[in-house]
């Protein structure tokens, strides 16, 4: 029949002999259970099943090795550096996985660049921080980011001519772009300001409602004359601001043909006339078969016009 066993102060320890002669001391000490070699100077290892701990789990040696497949933890937020609680901060933070012979790859807080980071890594996380040998590729869906997003290559999509940058209903506000080529259709919902030349190959500009236009403007930025189509199917050049709405310059020979506000024209001449303004010594109409028309006739009148 089993019997209790009281240790009494005056004896405090247990001691067990395996049949190799191994002791094993199981003692008391400070209200705790100690399991010590036969010199009570070193702790030995304690095997088990499944325990089963009531109170808190403290462990106090420097690497805790899990040899499980799984592990189930309750704790929805993991606490990470604890010992980091004061002062500027020092250590990398996050997870990194071995790969044999390749690089290991890591998700961290980059302390020493203050950002999230997937690398590749030479480190196994013995350290307290990881350098990055180069850094991973991320894949995810949609995404959303609340500042600037900085691309050190390629923006590219999954596949080519699929997608589109912004939307019909979520259009970007500006775009500063440099030798950009466009393949497919450039929708431009406000001002669209070249520095350089806009090249053209057999591609075309398609304006879809009379509230868009072609505006140019001179070197001080002052809005000058505007090409566009009224609802009348009118192409209509100029903004009534200006001496001459449209001039037409060929080489050497300023205004050789000009229109201004008036409606006046003015040909080969600086000056503008009701009719014409024609200068008989620039005119020059030639018939057919390289014939002079002998049925136009020029007139002036009192005022100067043709």
């Amino acid at each position: 029949m089993a019997q209790n066993v009281l240790i009494t102060p005056a004896s405090t320890k247990i001691a067990f002999t395996d049949s190799g002669d191994t002791t094993t001391v199981l003692k008391t000490s400070s209200g705790r259970f100690e399991f010590k070699d036969s010199g009570e100077s070193n702790f030995v290892d304690l095997y088990a099943n499944d325990i089963v701990l009531d109170g808190n789990l403290t462990v106090g040696g420097t690497t805790t090795t899990v040899n499980t497949s799984n592990i189930l933890i309750e704790d929805p937020i993991l606490q990470l550096a604890k010992g980091q609680t004061s002062g500027s901060p020092t250590v990398d933070i996050g997870f990194v996985g071995l790969r044999g012979a390749s690089n290991n790859a890591a998700f961290i807080w980059d302390e020493s660049d203050d950002v999230f980071a997937a690398i590749l890594t030479t480190g196994d996380g013995s350290a307290t921080t990881l350098t990055p040998a180069s850094y991973a590729g991320f894949k995810a869906g949609a995404a959303t980011f609340s500042g600037a997003l900085t691309v050190g290559g390629a923006l590219l999509p999954s596949a080519n001519g699929t997608h589109n940058l912004g939307s019909s209903g979520a259009y970007w506000k500006n775009a500063y772009l440099e030798d950009t080529a466009i393949n497919g259709t450039l929708y431009v919902g406000g001002v669209l300001t070249a520095a350089g030349d806009i090249a053209m190959g057999t591609n075309q500009i398609i304006f879809n409602n009379n509230s868009q236009a072609i505006q140019i403007k001179d070197a001080a930025g002052t809005a000058s004359y505007v090409l566009y189509q009224d609802s009348a199917d009118t192409l209509v050049v100029g903004n009534g601001t200006n001496v001459e709405k449209i001039r037409f310059d060929t080489s050497g020979n300023e205004g050789a043909l000009a229109i201004d506000t008036n409606g006046k024209v003015g040909i080969g001449t600086s000056s503008f006339r009701a009719i014409g303004g024609l200068n008989p010594s620039l005119l020059n109409i030639e018939g057919v078969n390289g014939q002079w028309d002998s049925g136009l006739t020029i007139v002036s009148n009192a005022t100067g016009d043709y």
